[in-house]
């Protein structure tokens, strides 16, 4: 999700290792009042322990550096993009999902595009109106939304879609005026689609958020700014909030936007206001946010790309949670389990080489509230 087409890998690992370097957010230093923010945030240490590596079973699937989007489907199994065997340089295939089963961790290949061109970075599962499953992918390559659909009668639902001859695949959203789209939000059951997307270099950036009806076909472009990245919606699908860094790969600011939504159409109404700044409340508006998920109760998680923590967000914008994480890169975060409320975290492995591949890191940790995206498809599968 920092995925970026006018820099190179090398040289955007180097920024972060630059932050990293700069910050000391996982620091015990009382953060200090900023105007508008709440001081009562508290550092909320959890339990994560690590999903089995493969170098201690019999199976070398794992996931890479570039793995930084996590899905969760009804069943509370967790999944994520660039799934694989490694190759000789080290790299993980891109055109694929991985599947972590929720009660055993196990990891299966859960899909591989037909096309080896396809660069997934975002996925999301929805329940279809016409199938028991869906699954969305974003490809920034093709500038384009992929659906998958398919039956299934396994309780468990399938530990993997490769080879199966019932899987529907069809673009839904296909524009090239998109600037990737790198992550998205899904609404009304896979009608309507959220993306943001990005494009920088050391000194400048640029994102753009788009709306998608998947029925039709038609993209609108609701917005212009910064560095778009973590996208995220309101349990009742009427506010959308989307984070933006302003500048370069390292940024001077990092700040969630909050769009307030017609539930009913998904249109935007009124004008954007700000939820959050994080230079103003912290001055660590250099560190990246990534990826973004709200909890059943509200409350927003945003992963902060370097600096070893989640920071948890109230409905009303104040940090109420410092979240330490096992390793600095934290990218992504989702709720899965079979109730819900198991924490699943991914992001690159630690590295001072940053011109070579990385594995990812993957832990897990109870949580005291269930996800959204969980919530939403249990009631989606009640009602179909």
């Amino acid at each position: 999700m920092y995925s970026g087409t006018s820099i190179s890998k090398p040289l955007l690992m180097a920024a972060i290792v630059l932050l990293a370097g700069a910050v000391s957010i996982g620091s015990a230093t009382p953060l200090q009042e900023q105007p508008g923010h709440s001081t009562l945030s508290r550092r909320a240490s959890l339990a994560f322990a690590p999903i089995p590596h493969p170098s201690s079973s019999s199976s070398k699937l794992w996931f890479g550096d570039e793995t930084q989007s996590l899905a969760v489907d009804k069943r509370g199994n967790v999944y994520g993009n660039s799934c694989g065997e490694k190759d000789a340089k080290g790299d993980y295939p891109l055109n694929t999902v991985g599947r972590i089963d929720a009660a055993s961790n196990n990891i299966t290949l859960f899909y591989e595009d037909a096309d080896s061109n396809t660069y997934i970075t975002g996925l999301e599962f929805f329940q279809p109106r016409t199938a028991n499953n869906g699954l969305l992918l974003t490809d920034i390559t093709k500038h384009r939304v992929i659906e998958l659909t398919w039956n299934s009668t396994c309780p468990k639902g399938p530990a993997s879609l490769v080879g199966k001859t019932d899987v529907a695949r069809r673009v839904v959203c296909e524009n090239p005026e998109m600037l990737q789209p790198n992550d998205m939000a899904v609404a009304d059951r896979g009608r309507r689609i959220y993306l943001s997307g990005l494009r920088g270099t050391m000194d400048s950036g640029e994102g753009d958020l788009w709306l998608c009806n998947t029925e039709s076909g038609k993209m609108q472009r609701l917005d212009v700014m910064g560095r778009t990245n973590g996208i995220e919606l309101s349990p009742q699908e009427d506010c959308l909030y989307v984070s933006e860094a302003v500048g370069g790969w390292i940024p001077s600011n990092n700040r969630i936007w909050r769009y307030h939504l017609d539930p009913a159409t998904g249109a935007v109404m009124g004008d954007k206001e700000l939820f959050f700044d994080f230079q103003k409340y912290d001055q660590t508006g250099h560190v990246d946010i990534n990826g973004m998920k709200l909890a059943q109760d509200g409350s927003l998680y945003v992963t902060r790309m370097s600096g070893s923590e989640i920071v948890v967000l109230s409905p009303e914008g104040k940090a109420t949670a410092h979240i330490p994480t096992p390793f600095k890169r934290v990218a992504d975060v989702n709720m899965g389990g079979p109730d819900g409320k198991t924490m699943y975290i991914v992001g690159p492995a630690d590295s001072d080489d940053h011109n070579k591949p990385v594995d990812a890191c993957l832990y897990k940790a109870p949580s005291a509230v269930a996800g959204r995206e969980w919530t939403r498809l249990q009631k989606e599968a009640a009602s179909k």
